[in-house]
């Protein structure tokens, strides 16, 4: 399977939802939130806007392909190198499952994990599965 790990962080870089798609082990899970922040400030300082937009970047092993709402929420697609970008993708976890499954659900509180979760993280595991490479 091409994608290799979801994960939804909130601005500050918390975790509030992760996805393993891939063998255990696989993936910087620990690092994650810290390098996308550094990268985002980074490429904010080298080509100023008002809104620095990082969309994916390339390691060794892995492409990271990232989507950052107006509201400070980010999803993480993990790929293999070989994906294409996936921002509509990840605009569509936003739009058809951040906000159906957890923004209306009543019981979740804004900014809190929604890692338990299960209809999101269904969507997640299927969308992940029509992904190729």
């Amino acid at each position: 399977m091409p994608v290799l790990q979801f994960y939804a962080f909130r601005r500050g870089g918390e975790v509030l939802q992760f996805t393993p798609l891939d063998p255990p082990g696989v993936g910087p899970s620990e690092m994650l939130p810290n390098l996308i922040f550094m990268l985002r400030v980074v490429g904010g300082t080298i080509v100023p806007e008002e809104k620095p937009r990082l969309e994916y970047f390339d390691t060794e092993g892995y492409r990271c392909h990232l989507y950052e709402t107006a509201t400070g929420y980010w999803f993480v697609f993990l790929t293999t190198r070989g994906v294409r970008y996936l921002g509509p993708e990840l605009a569509a976890v936003y739009r058809d499952l951040f906000v159906k499954r957890v923004v209306e659900n009543p019981d979740w509180e804004p900014g809190t994990s929604f890692d338990d979760n299960v209809a999101f993280r269904k969507g997640i595991i299927f969308l992940a599965s029509t992904i190729d490479e």
